[in-house]
């Protein structure tokens, strides 16, 4: 009888063992896939599959829309202006932001669009408009840096007046202040080592 006793007494204290053994099992369970969630989530904020902004001036307002992905169709229009503005653009790569500056500080703001391409390098480029005194919207010809930017290395700071790049190449840490310059053809964004 304490024979049996002692048996049931064994087996309860074993399934009870394992029941809490599963029970931490499906918990631990739970917490993997909440952090796997929670790791897609990060990852997607830092691209939105669709982004949309609407940045406002004086006198209109400029807005972009982009549904992202390898290839993207850039909308950009404004409202309010004594001349309404619409474009459509593809580009290779994703917006990551937008944002309006007055680079050379005439009062009238210029519109920037910050892409990643899809290409491996991690590197930025800029598409911008400018307002041509609050008349018309026309587009800025940005200069490229003729540079070997090493991958991922690329930033872009943005102020009120101003947008500076920062990159490496073979090591070494270059800096750019942009600046807007009118002419013939309409504006240009030139970069100029800081």
């Amino acid at each position: 009888m304490r024979k049996l006793t002692l048996t049931i007494s064994i087996t309860c204290s074993l399934f009870i063992i394992g029941c809490k053994n599963e029970k931490t099992s499906t918990n631990t369970q739970k917490e993997i896939k909440k952090a796997i969630k929670t790791q897609e989530t990060e990852s997607s904020k830092t691209f939105t599959k669709y982004y949309k902004s609407e940045h406002k001036a004086t006198g209109y307002s400029f807005f972009v829309e982009s549904k992202n992905g390898e290839t993207s169709t850039i909308n950009l229009f404004t409202k309010g202006g004594a001349t309404n503005f619409n474009e459509s653009i593809e580009i290779e790569g994703v917006v990551l932001s937008s944002f309006m500056t007055d680079i050379n500080k005439d009062g009238f703001k210029e519109f920037f669009i910050k892409i990643l391409p899809t290409d491996d390098s991690g590197n930025l480029e800029l598409i911008g408009y400018a307002s041509n005194k609050g008349k018309s919207i026309s587009q800025i010809f940005v200069r490229k840096i003729d540079a070997q930017k090493e991958i991922n290395s690329d930033k872009l700071t943005i102020t009120e007046n101003e947008i500076t790049r920062e990159f490496k190449e073979n090591g070494i840490t270059k800096k750019y202040n942009y600046q807007l310059v009118e002419g013939e053809a309409g504006y240009q964004l030139e970069p100029r080592v800081k």
